[in-house]
């Protein structure tokens, strides 16, 4: 410990690196969401291509469940219950 800083020194200190980790994984988290709507479209045109649960699940690297979910989704055009098919942290669940 750094002890020629005062303790309000020291905690001034550590909020601006936990903002500074903050800003970085909200940035994180945008861009896992974006991937994770590219993958759903590729997941959903391979569906439509004849591409089988088991198969596109595996190469587009989510669940069988989670292809089969997206596909209920899209039918229903339910672009808002898309978020609900992945968890915090942008994986799909």
């Amino acid at each position: 410990m750094d002890t020629s800083r005062t303790p309000e020194q020291q905690q001034a200190d550590a909020v601006k690196v936990l903002a500074a980790e903050a800003a970085s994984l909200s940035e994180a988290r945008r861009a896992v969401e974006g991937w994770t709507k590219r993958v759903r479209r590729a997941v959903l045109a391979a569906r439509a291509a004849g591409v089988s649960v088991r198969r596109t699940a595996e190469v587009g690297g989510v669940s069988p469940s989670t292809v089969t979910e997206w596909e209920k989704v899209a039918k229903r055009g339910d672009d808002a219950g898309l978020a609900e098919t992945t968890d915090k942290a942008g994986k799909p669940s």
